[in-house]
């Protein structure tokens, strides 16, 4: 039985109706530049809301499912964020499936923030590329203004872990953001972020665990055995779908490297292993990249199906386990995200 009919059995059987994608990237035009910035090299130039829709279409048909998603622009310089804004608003508008996020930069004012409140969006997307600082804590790209607002208004933030922050610090930084903004909900993006290796990502579970308002998202990842440690540590109430389109659509795969052969990488301390992507993103060390491309081109799978046969595989054996039960895999697959992002 191929990977589909699978899915579509185990979504009817549990009875899952909504599916809620609380990761996605929808914008218009990437390439016209903003004022003082240098343009990321992007393979995808443009994905439009009616492009994930009809995407998410194909995927579920058949499957007696909704589907709705949390959406947001781009970190890329290459264009205004303040223009991936209004776009994501205007099309939350004439979409209510589509859950508004808005981009937010370390100079966005407490009254521009206090606005886009009141413009309607429900949450927001702090990025470490938007930081004018060299970034070495969360801090440097999580601004005052940003957590007294989503604190004051009850707004979750989408929190990304920056790749420069030494990972000895990650758990207390999260703690201590967990605490000046009690109010509001900080969901990890990427399960706490795909670049950690198993021993720091099982240190980081343990150190979030009792933060009740922090929850992670299955974004760009598909480690069955990832998903499992999150669940049995954090519990399922704290774990929630996303995808992290139109990334998905790429092929991508982590390698183990040796620290010795790899020490001129520009991975930082603490990580084992590397992201490995056919195409060419800027966050990829191209060194290692076109290393491995050579011998391992033929085996990168694409990111979706991935994804999809890691959480699938990972709730089959949670649920044969007897370790959660449907309703919470509906909480996974779609709840916990209409809680967090109302």
């Amino acid at each position: 039985m191929n990977l589909r009919r699978q899915v579509g059995q185990f979504l009817k059987r549990h009875g899952v109706k909504t599916i809620v994608d609380s990761h996605t990237h929808i914008y218009k035009n990437s390439q016209k530049r903003a004022k003082k910035r240098k343009t990321i090299t992007m393979t995808y130039g443009r994905f439009p809301a009616e492009r994930l829709l009809n995407i998410e279409k194909k995927l579920c048909a058949g499957f007696g499912v909704k589907t709705r998603r949390v959406s947001f622009g781009l970190p890329n310089y290459a264009i205004d964020h303040r223009e991936h804004n209004r776009y994501v608003l205007a099309e939350s508008k004439k979409n209510s499936t589509i859950t508004p996020l808005a981009l937010i930069t370390l100079e966005t004012s407490q009254n521009s923030i206090q606005r886009l409140v009141r413009l309607g969006f429900k949450g927001f997307k702090p990025y470490p590329e938007f930081s004018s600082k060299k970034v070495t804590s969360i801090f440097d790209y999580v601004s005052p203004n940003l957590i007294r607002i989503a604190n004051k208004t009850s707004k979750p933030i989408i929190l990304h872990i920056s790749h420069d922050i030494p990972s000895s610090r990650i758990v207390q930084e999260i703690n201590k953001l967990s605490s000046l903004m009690p109010n509001s909900r900080i969901v990890l993006a990427h399960m706490g972020e795909t670049f950690l290796n198993r021993s720091i990502r099982h240190e980081l579970y343990q150190g979030i665990k009792n933060l009740r308002n922090v929850f992670v998202s299955t974004s760009m990842c598909g480690e069955p055995a990832l998903f499992e440690l999150a669940v049995m540590t954090l519990g399922p109430s704290r774990i929630m779908y996303g995808s992290d389109a139109p990334f998905y659509l790429s092929h991508s795969t982590l390698i183990q490297y040796d620290k010795k052969e790899m020490h001129n990488t520009t991975q930082p301390h603490g990580r084992d292993f590397v992201e490995v992507t056919r195409e060419k993103f800027s966050w990829t060390d191209q060194n290692i990249r076109n290393k491995i491309l050579a011998e391992e081109r033929a085996k990168i799978p694409r990111i979706l199906d991935w994804q999809v046969q890691g959480l699938y595989d990972a709730l089959k054996k949670l649920y044969m386990q007897k370790k959660i039960n449907s309703k919470q895999i509906r909480q996974i697959l779609g709840g916990n995200a209409m809680r967090v992002f109302r």
